[in-house]
């Protein structure tokens, strides 16, 4: 929660904290909900949020320091509501240089591992992403009036779409899945009996058990 007691005073501490820390950390700020403004601590694609976890915090002069994740937008004005990485709880009567040493200890180890397996992971589903689309691309390209569009979806449990028709209208869309295995296809198709029919038959040749 962004309820500073004293704004002004907590970012001139993480100024000060900010310059005993490894690497240079620079203090930004940015538009949250209720018009305040988040303080975090920017390195690069190290970001830490300096916010109240609690009311208390707010109360008892506490502050989190909060390790934000890759995909943390801060322009979306709900931002650090949805952020759960990991942090350290000090004491704004501290020195800065005791907390930056408790940051040290605390934060950074967790948070650069956090950040390191957030990398692993993206770089896993771009991979698998690459591997659909190549995959949607050669079955577009021997399915004659098929149409594919990349999906635009940053889940990890996202799918291309290949969208057929015939001339009388008749459409069905081929759903394409990719996981460690290989890839996985889902079929849908409306009322089409000669197809379902045909599907059947193909179905019968390639996975049918022998009588």
């Amino acid at each position: 929660m962004i309820r500073y007691v004293n704004a002004a005073q907590v970012k001139t501490f993480a100024a000060e904290v900010a310059q005993h820390l490894p690497g240079p950390f620079e203090v930004q700020t940015f538009p949250q909900r209720w018009e305040k403004a988040a303080v975090v601590l920017v390195n690069g694609e190290e970001r830490i949020a300096l916010l109240h976890r609690t009311y208390g915090e707010c109360s008892n002069d506490k502050i989190t320091f909060m390790g934000l994740s890759l995909s943390a937008d801060l322009s979306d004005l709900a931002c650090l509501s949805q952020e759960r990485g990991s942090y350290t709880t000090a004491a704004l009567t501290r020195s800065p240089k005791a907390v930056a040493a408790q940051l040290g200890r605390n934060l950074l180890p967790h948070y650069r591992t956090q950040i390191a397996s957030q990398k692993t992971a993206e770089a896993h589903h771009a991979a698998r992403r690459a591997a659909r689309k190549a995959e949607a691309e050669q079955i577009t390209a021997l399915l004659p009036g098929s149409e594919y569009t990349p999906t635009s979806s940053k889940s990890h449990y996202d799918s291309e779409l290949i969208h057929f028709s015939r001339p009388d209208g008749a459409k069905g869309t081929l759903a394409i899945y990719a996981n460690r295995g290989g890839f996985s296809y889902t079929l849908n198709f409306g009322p089409d009996t000669a197809f379902r029919d045909g599907l059947i038959v193909l179905l019968g040749k390639h996975y049918g058990t022998p009588s």
